[in-house]
């Protein structure tokens, strides 16, 4: 039987995203065609990915995207809309996208290459992900998902961080602390959730009987260590992942979201494409935060309906796009 949808997954070959489509082929086989985006095609990651699903006989396809270029971006999500309009790919109606690429550094300044002073961790963190939503809206309206996956450090990140107040006075490529680093990373999870629920918010505006739906779920603490965009691993990780898997089946008596394999926030994405989760029935207004298979209340800040506009204005800014969702 074909494929019914197409479930785009950022960071396709990483540890989340890899271990993501083999649980979709292996609990829904050939119910999904499973578009896997990753900046190498060709390496190790990639063949395995390629090679597990082709066993399973699962259709898929591995295409190169680099986050950090989102000319890329815009271009790719056209593409995947042609090839949608001719029929070559599987709808994303029943799919969607799975927002699990990440990057992390810790230096400051770093640009990307090309574009007037963009952070290259606010790039593919945050603008990626938003110029693939907004690309892709006009096929996704009549019921699709969008899963962004966050992360706890969310909590200490700052809706301002990248506006310049917290980069003056620091060079292109100097090194901060550990703490300082997991700011600047949370502050990319933090406008990306914030932006979420705006999105959805304006969906509804716009387009009041749209089945749009769109979720950021934290996956918790893998035990795999991820593999992060960036390869700038702080010499704390290796230690906290450490104690954390050894400590993890205790922890997770306490917090299941302590310390846990990709397959475990894997099957809580999984479900949220193959379970209903309150999204057939009524329009929703505004996104959910899960974390895990549990639906939570984020931060105060971030359900703060003045900021998340104010996030929404400054990212169709950067993206050089109209605030309006009207197509």
């Amino acid at each position: 039987m074909a494929p019914q949808s197409t479930i785009i997954i950022t960071g396709g070959t990483g540890s989340l995203g890899s271990t993501l489509a083999r649980t979709l082929e292996t609990s829904y086989p050939g119910r999904f065609h499973l578009l896997l985006t990753c900046r190498n095609t060709d390496d190790e990651h990639a063949k395995s990915i390629s090679e597990f699903l082709k066993s399973k006989n699962g259709t898929f396809s591995l295409e190169k995207l680099d986050l950090s270029d989102l000319d890329s971006v815009k271009k790719f999500a056209e593409e995947v809309k042609e090839r949608i309009g001719r029929g070559e790919l599987p709808p994303l109606v029943g799919g969607g996208i799975v927002n699990s690429a990440a990057y992390q550094t810790f230096f400051k300044g770093r640009k990307v290459k090309g574009t007037k002073a963009k952070d290259v961790m606010y790039t593919v963190n945050v603008l990626a992900p938003m110029a693939l939503m907004r690309g892709l809206m006009p096929v996704m309206l009549e019921g699709s998902m969008v899963v962004n996956v966050g992360s706890a450090a969310y909590a200490i990140g700052k809706v301002d961080y990248f506006e310049g107040k917290e980069e003056v006075g620091f060079k292109e490529g100097e090194k901060v602390g550990f703490m300082e680093g997991m700011k600047r990373y949370g502050s990319t999870k933090l406008l990306t959730l914030m932006a979420g629920y705006a999105f959805q918010r304006k969906l509804f505006a716009a387009y009041p009987e749209n089945k749009l739906h769109i979720f950021n779920l934290d996956p918790g603490s893998m035990n795999a260590g991820g593999r992060l965009l960036g390869g700038e691993r702080h010499w704390v990780f290796p230690l906290l992942y450490g104690i954390l898997g050894i400590t993890g089946p205790v922890l997770r008596l306490v917090d299941k979201s302590a310390i846990n394999p990709p397959s475990v926030p894997a099957k809580a994405i999984a479900d949220l494409f193959t379970e209903s989760k309150g999204t057939s029935v009524g329009v929703w207004t505004t996104g959910k935060f899960f974390v895990l298979d549990d639906v939570k209340k984020s931060s105060t800040l971030s359900l703060n309906e003045g900021k998340q506009d104010e996030v929404w204005k400054n990212l169709s800014r950067d993206l050089g796009l109209d605030e309006s969702l009207k197509i």
